[in-house]
């Protein structure tokens, strides 16, 4: 399913609290409105040049010291500056706001709510007095600093690398840290998304997919981003003074190193603007379609109907064929051979679904029952119309075979396809579900094949029936698939008539 965005936060100067957006306009070349505009620059660290933006880019993640690029612009390292890297418990006991209509930055005490400091950070005489505040509260002289262009104050040497003036956007996903918070045993807080500064957290999203975004496109909102690299997290995501206890009592870097080494202390992605547009809270993230996908689906739009029709014409041909040389004793083995085919087509339509929806991140519980729903009668459609046909024809023997306790069997591997749609609707990713869908698919396949073996060859008409009326329902389960009315109605007329067919045959036998 796609991803939800809970939250839009933004930091007006790096290294304090976030300001909370309902919506932010996003454009091409920029990030977050007024997102990490300032930062508290150390006088006595590295220079910064306002002229030059790209020369001087904070970071919020680990790195080497510099990284040079075209031999001017280089970025500097997060120790230059007051932020969390360098004053984690210091900056955690201010609460602050900045008024983006007015530029205003208010800090007040965190525990008391006593007002501290308030400052128009575009206005001068404030802003040498925010400086001063400042560079008194750290016992180190600090400068508000604010570069000439677009510019970011919050960038790793790897978003750095992608976009000089270090205009990205980060995103965490909050079921990501849901599931480190499980995996640590920190329930008394658990963590919070917070903790990892984001600009956008998502929720419904599958914990860990956002890494497997990155290279690709997403949809957010009206917008469209370019998702980058993952975050690599430092020392600074250790103390979270509005959530935790504001004291850096959790190493987290090593938490994730520990916990998920498939992952290394990584946890986010940084994304940039593409195409521009709105993002509002509740709107989806949803991954675009790979290039190679779109090329595809642009053939398939050319072909038209001209290559549906050329397949329809090829499949009606083959079925004349082969129905001109059938004679009547032959047709229950004929329709038992053809039910085959339809319960193959229902598997492989359910199985494309999947691959289709699951790297989108579209998967519903309804489309996930649904996909199972049509496999597993598919599948047994499948294998026991082969073997139908097979008794019938005489190429197996009529003698019913089956294993010692075929019922229980028969139930226990059914159950397989419930635990398969349990697993994929708990955890709907593309390598859960194609694990799960296998063994759905192979369990019914063997159903199929091991209930029709144990009937006699004078009931097997009967279990032709019954399979007629099974694939009916995969039929009718495609059309929830694949929202179609057409299908689903006549799914449901074939999987009644089917069974009151099979319902009247035992009747007749007395069965």
């Amino acid at each position: 399913m796609p991803a939800v965005v809970s939250d839009l936060w933004r930091y007006a100067v790096k290294g304090l609290d976030r300001d909370s957006l309902d919506s932010v306009d996003l454009q091409p070349g920029a990030g977050f409105p007024a997102d990490r505009r300032w930062a508290l620059h150390f006088e006595d660290a590295e220079p910064f040049d306002p002229q030059q933006p790209a020369r001087l880019q904070g970071a919020h993640g680990a790195g080497a010291e510099q990284v040079s690029k075209g031999g001017n612009s280089r970025w500097l390292h997060k120790s230059n500056f007051l932020c969390a890297f360098t004053a984690p418990e210091l900056l955690g006991e201010l609460e602050t706001c900045f008024e983006g209509a007015s530029d205003v930055l208010t800090v007040r005490r965190r525990s008391s709510g006593e007002l501290l400091l308030r400052a128009c950070l575009t206005a001068a005489a404030d802003l040498a007095r925010a400086e001063a505040w400042f560079s008194e509260l750290h016992g180190r002289a600090v400068r508000v600093v604010q570069a000439s262009g677009p510019h970011h104050f919050g960038n790793t040497p790897a978003g750095f690398s992608h976009d000089p003036s270090g205009c990205v956007i980060h995103l965490v996903n909050a079921a990501t840290v849901a599931s480190l918070s499980a995996a640590a045993s920190l329930s008394s807080p658990p963590l919070h998304p917070a903790r990892f500064r984001p600009n956008i957290v998502v929720s419904a999203a599958p914990e860990w997919s956002e890494f497997r975004w990155v290279g690709r496109r997403v949809r957010a909102g009206s917008a469209i981003l370019e998702v980058l690299s993952r975050t690599v997290r430092c020392p600074a995501v250790n103390v979270d003074a509005r959530h935790g206890s504001g004291k850096a009592d959790i190493d987290v870097p090593a938490l994730l190193s520990r916990h998920y080494p498939q992952h290394g202390p990584y946890l986010g992605v940084y994304l940039r603007v593409v195409r521009g547009g709105v993002l509002r809270v509740g709107d989806t993230i949803a991954v675009e379609p790979a290039p190679w996908v779109l090329a595809l689906a642009a053939a398939a739009a050319a072909a038209g109907l001209a290559g549906v029709g050329g397949i329809a014409a090829a499949g009606a041909g083959s079925g004349l064929a082969i129905a001109s040389r059938v004679g009547p004793t032959e047709l229950p083995q004929t329709v038992a051979g053809f039910h085959s085919l339809v319960g193959a087509a229902a598997v492989a339509t359910a199985v494309g679904e999947f691959l289709h929806l699951a790297p989108l991140g579209l998967l519903t519980p309804v489309s996930i029952g649904a996909i199972v729903a049509a496999t597993y009668l598919g599948a047994i459609t499948t294998t026991g119309s082969l073997v139908a046909f097979g008794k019938l024809n005489g190429a197996l023997g009529s003698a019913p075979v089956s294993l010692p306790k075929r019922n229980l069997v028969n139930a226990l591997l059914s159950a397989v396809s419930l635990w398969a749609a349990a697993r994929m609707m708990r955890s709907p990713t593309l390598a859960v579900g194609r694990a799960a869908l296998a063994a759905c698919t192979a369990a019914s396949l063997f159903v199929g094949a091991h209930a029709t073996l144990a009937i006699g060859g004078a009931d097997v008409p009967v279990v032709i029936t019954c399979l007629n009326s099974a694939s009916g329902w995969a039929l009718c389960a495609e059309g929830f698939m694949l929202s179609s009315t057409l299908l689903t109605t006549v799914g449901a007329l074939i999987g009644f008539s089917g069974a009151l067919l099979t319902q009247d045959m035992c009747v007749a036998m007395n069965r």
